[in-house]
């Protein structure tokens, strides 16, 4: 363990690794979301006030004098299979749901492994691995914030890690791509913001787009409000499927292969839908501009 009288700072360890000297901008390195993390982490983890409250938490072992050795029983610089750093970074979480102060501390006991995804990500995606760890640290948040730890407690810090990466690249990506597709189909999507003449909702708007006034709740009854209306006046069955399967957050080819059909199809069939319903609802096209 950490003798804090001689030791150097893990922060000063990190910083000199990532080229930062001081005095220099955090962006002239070549991970400046690290360098920034790190140049925090420098000022928080000797704050008296922030080592009073972790030592408040009750956490195994003796006082500590300095927050890097929070981060070394959590686990950071240790084996990945050490039991004693697994159980401390998992009391470390459940803590971080409801206190900023742990929270970022399990932030900084994960950012090798963050760091690691960011270089392999770095290689796909067009922001490189700056990007790709700017989008991991902003999902680390949330993921921390909503973690089950009741159900996983165990192997804490490569459950973060996957739940994290899956939160930046892939579930956020299915969304883009949701996004992206509803877009393309807004000329046919707007039946759905036609509910009755002289009456108008900004549904299609406000799930897709960033309305600041959206209300899930009351949009979600409009959208109830017209597929009942539409069943009341008789569209087919297979039209009323086709419509529930677009206001669900699957995209084509993934509701396609459950079809069993090719992705034309698919897109074929969504179109006579919304044009039969279009017809029953007497909608416009310029209605729906």
């Amino acid at each position: 363990m950490t003798d804090t009288s001689t030791h150097i700072s893990l922060a000063a360890q990190r910083l000199g690794a990532l080229g930062h000297r001081s005095g220099q901008s955090p962006f002239g390195s070549s991970l400046p979301t690290a360098t920034r993390l790190w140049l925090d982490w420098a000022d928080l983890a000797t704050r008296r006030s922030n080592i009073r409250r972790v030592n408040a938490w009750g956490l195994p072992g003796s006082p500590v004098h300095h927050l890097d050795q929070v981060l070394e029983r959590s686990g950071y610089g240790q084996g990945p299979t050490d039991e004693d750093c697994d159980s401390y970074l998992s009391q470390l979480t459940a803590i971080a749901k409801s206190d900023q102060l742990a929270a970022r501390i399990v932030v900084q006991r994960i950012l090798p492994g963050l760091i690691a995804t960011a270089l392999r990500r770095g290689r796909i995606v067009h922001e490189g691995a700056s990007g790709a760890l700017d989008e991991l640290s902003s999902a680390a948040w949330v993921v921390i914030a909503k973690y089950p730890i009741e159900r996983r407690s165990r192997r804490v810090a490569a459950n973060l890690l996957r739940d994290i990466e899956y939160h930046a690249f892939v579930r956020d990506a299915r969304t883009k791509r949701a996004r992206s597709e509803f877009a393309s189909e807004a000329s046919t999507l707007t039946i759905l913001g036609a509910v009755a003449p002289g009456r108008r909702t900004s549904i299609v708007a406000g799930v897709f787009g960033a309305d600041e006034s959206f209300d899930p709740t009351a949009e979600a009854a409009e959208i109830t409000s017209v597929l009942h209306d539409l069943e009341r006046l008789g569209l087919r069955s297979i039209d009323m499927e086709s419509l529930h399967e677009m206001l669900s957050d699957k995209i084509s080819p993934e509701s396609a292969r459950e079809a069993g059909i090719s992705a034309r199809a698919l897109r074929d069939r969504r179109a006579n839908a919304v044009r039969r319903a279009r017809e029953l609802l007497n909608v416009e096209d310029e209605d729906c501009s």
